[in-house]
């Protein structure tokens, strides 16, 4: 697996592209929850993958972790 992000069928080739990727994602997350020193922001799309962003009080991110949000019918 070439980045965390294909795992969740999210390609990037290089560097750069993950990079571009991420923030694409990052302008498209949702808050999910704070806390005094943790914000964490959530990506996901009609298919399930998600992105999941843990910041510290600094705006850093500290995590990022892919997923699935899938529910069932």
């Amino acid at each position: 697996m070439a980045n965390h992000l294909a795992c969740i069928g999210i390609h990037a080739n290089d560097k750069a592209a993950f990079g571009r990727v991420l923030d694409s994602l990052l302008e498209h997350t949702t808050v999910a929850g704070t806390t005094r020193d943790h914000e964490l922001k959530v990506w996901s799309d009609t298919s399930g993958a998600s992105y999941s962003f843990v910041f510290n009080h600094a705006r850093t991110a500290q995590c990022a972790i892919p997923s699935f949000r899938a529910a069932t019918s």
